[in-house]
């Protein structure tokens, strides 16, 4: 699987579960690449967290979690010393991302998707993207 964050800045707006659904649901709807079902899952050992399952025709899946706090504020840290003395100012305090996990594609037929997902995320005004693979900014 590949994953990628999005690092929300102090710039970023406010983000809650819901609000990504609905941001998800008008984006994507924006596309002709089949047909999207978005749903909520529960995490099976904390019912009140929650992420979005976005998946295609029920053969492939993107998952989006929306974290923040000192986890996230202490991997941002890590973000920081993994760009090799260049990284953005000030994303070593940055404590709120998107998570986003997709589902393995070795054919590469949906490659498109995983573009207008990143198209998404780049969208969010100062959101930083992160290659968790690549361990580069986007």
């Amino acid at each position: 699987a590949y994953s990628i964050y999005a690092l929300l800045s102090k710039d970023s707006p406010e983000i809650t579960i819901s609000s990504l659904l609905e941001d998800l649901r008008l984006f994507f709807s924006k596309t002709d690449e089949g047909v999207f079902i978005f749903e909520l899952e529960e995490d099976p050992f904390d019912e009140s967290e929650k992420n979005i399952l976005v998946t295609w025709d029920g053969k492939w899946w993107i998952r989006f979690f929306y974290d923040e706090g000192p986890d996230v504020a202490q991997d941002s840290i890590e973000i920081s010393k993994m760009l090799n003395g260049n990284p953005p100012l000030g994303i070593e305090r940055i404590d709120r991302r998107i998570s986003v996990l997709f589902g393995d594609d070795e054919s590469r037929s949906y490659t498109n998707h995983v573009i207008f997902t990143v198209d998404f995320l780049q969208e969010i005004p100062g959101a930083l993207l992160f290659d968790l693979r690549k361990k580069c900014i986007l």
